[in-house]
């Protein structure tokens, strides 16, 4: 669970993160985990035509940001967006930012 969170993360929000996953039965998480791991839509990236917006942290240590720069790289008409300060969790550590990020990227498409 440390290892999810950015190093100016609150401690509430960790706080709430680690009850959350203690709530969670450990064979549900195990099952996140196994799907994650052997999803992948990598040869279909191409494909898809709609404008993404990928937000990624360079201080996440669970989904490095080099994947998230990949999937950027992979899709046609992609905007890539690093949140710093922030880990895994970084819409709960930077909700403000990704808001920010979200809002601009959406009134863009409505442009």
């Amino acid at each position: 669970m440390d290892r999810a969170w950015g190093a100016g993360a609150p401690a509430s929000a960790r706080a709430v993160g680690r009850a959350r996953l203690l709530q969670t039965p450990p064979d549900v998480t195990y099952g996140d985990y196994v799907a994650c791991a052997a999803f992948d839509v990598t040869p279909r990236l191409g494909d898809i035509r709609a404008p993404a917006l990928v937000i990624g942290a360079p201080g996440d240590q669970l989904t490095p940001f080099r994947l998230s720069a990949a999937l950027a790289a992979r899709l046609p008409d992609a905007e890539l967006v690093a949140i710093s300060d922030a880990g895994h969790m970084l819409t709960l550590e930077q909700p403000e930012a990704i808001a920010a990020h979200v809002a601009r990227f959406l009134s863009r498409l409505s442009a």
